[in-house]
């Protein structure tokens, strides 16, 4: 990285903070998280929605996968 002059940069999400807000409200149904999932598929397609989403195609954003 110092040969190259690269930056690195991150952050961080303090999701654990907020667990004490957002789960009660998820159990009782206020919230509903669906809406955030864009694809939904088998465990087994992973590579192809993980293609899909690194080439930004087929509007894959967030992915729900089981086995």
């Amino acid at each position: 990285m110092m040969e190259k002059d690269l930056t690195i940069r991150c952050g961080q999400c303090p999701s654990q903070k907020y667990w004490p807000l957002v789960v009660p409200k998820l159990l009782s149904g206020e919230f509903d998280p669906r809406f955030i999932v864009t694809t939904r598929g088998k465990l087994s397609d992973g590579p192809e929605f993980y293609k899909k989403f690194s080439e930004k195609s087929d509007g894959v954003i967030k992915v729900f996968m089981e086995a």
